[in-house]
């Protein structure tokens, strides 16, 4: 059952019709490339469910919505406001999020397969717990952890660094990553 604090949130997200929606984003759309439109705010929304899939929402403000179980796969966020929403069991295969804020957002149980998470700000709370993610993403996570300087931590800290920092190939990983960077960089 759903707590009163909970429900009283709930309803208070804004709603939109599917029609209502498309209309918000080909307003966006015609914003982002200065032909008149409007910057979408979407902040307080209730999305959840909804097939975002393909959609260019760059520097769009989704901050404390709820976007879970949403198709938002092949998107582009670079730039967005994400944080505090909910995006439990979405799809983000293949989407961009370059620069996007992702603080104290749930993202527990969704799928960001190929996407592109640099220069994002990742929740390090128990809603980043379950993502399905891939090589790139993990390489970065892994590498930023292996990079931590843990000299004034304890013992038993400082000896767990050091099993992760002697896996086979951590440099690897983050050789790999910057190559890719680089000719994606090279390409554009």
């Amino acid at each position: 059952m759903m707590s009163d604090e909970k429900q009283e949130k709930a309803s208070a997200l804004k709603k939109y019709t599917p029609a209502q929606l498309v209309e918000i984003v080909a307003q966006h759309r015609l914003w982002l490339w200065r032909e008149g439109g409007e910057r979408a705010d979407l902040s307080y929304s209730d999305l959840s469910h909804r097939d975002l899939s393909h959609s260019d929402l760059r520097n769009v403000d989704l901050s404390h919505s709820d976007l879970s179980y949403s198709d938002l796969s092949h998107s582009d966020f670079r730039g967005s406001a994400l944080c505090y929403s909910d995006f439990r069991g979405s799809d983000f295969r293949d989407s961009d999020l370059g620069g996007s804020d992702l603080g104290g957002s749930n993202l527990g149980g969704s799928d960001l397969s190929g996407s592109d998470l640099d220069f994002s700000a990742w929740p390090l709370w128990c809603g980043s717990l379950g993502v399905k993610c891939g090589h790139r993403l993990f390489s970065q996570l892994l590498y930023h952890l292996a990079s931590l300087d843990v000299s004034d931590a304890d013992e038993k800290t400082q000896a767990a660094m050091a099993a992760i920092r002697a896996l086979s190939g951590v440099d690897d990983f983050h050789d790999a990553y910057h190559t890719e960077l680089d000719s994606i960089n090279q390409e554009g």
